[in-house]
């Protein structure tokens, strides 16, 4: 006895479907791919700190450095932003000497340096200091703190600090 096959025509609706679901399975095996092939994109470029923390820095110290500082790129949300402005913000005083982590509450990314004298949170956008003395503690009460970029791309989704890979060379 010979088994027929069945066939069914699939209605429009579930052609989509299943075109869709290809698409995301294709996007999703891109992604993937892009990890091997570019590894850059998703974990810090070697050699990200290249200076000694140097503990005699000051409150004055932090505050001439954050007032000539630039940032690389404008605020735009979901490519620089909170977080990438964060982990550029850390490097950057990292790399000028200073004791920084990067640190978050709720959905927010921001910088705490330590200094002897206290610690001050920083807010990238816009850059913005909170004094103890002068402001809410809720900035140095964090939800998490990673202590350098590779703790926050460990912990944390990579891309949501990768500013190197947005900002020119």
């Amino acid at each position: 006895m010979c088994n027929k096959i069945q066939t069914t025509k699939m209605t429009e609706k579930e052609n989509t479907k299943v075109v869709i679901k290809a698409f995301v399975a294709a996007f999703m095996l891109g992604i993937l791919i892009g990890f091997v092939i570019f590894p850059s994109y998703s974990q810090p470029p070697e050699a990200y700190y290249s200076c000694e923390l140097n503990s005699n820095l000051t409150y004055e110290h932090l505050e001439e450095t954050i007032l000539n500082i630039t940032m690389p790129h404008e605020y735009v949300a979901n490519v620089f932003d909170c977080s990438e402005g964060a982990a550029y913000l850390e490097w950057y005083l990292e790399n000028n000497g200073f004791d920084t982590v990067i640190a978050t509450k709720g959905d927010h990314a921001y910088v705490i340096v330590r200094l002897k004298r206290g610690s001050y949170a920083i807010n990238t956008a816009p850059i913005h200091f909170y004094h103890p003395a002068y402001y809410n503690y809720t900035y140095l009460e964090p939800d998490d703190v990673f202590e350098d970029i590779y703790e926050a791309c460990k912990c944390s989704w990579y891309a949501e600090w990768n500013w190197w890979t947005v900002v020119p060379n």
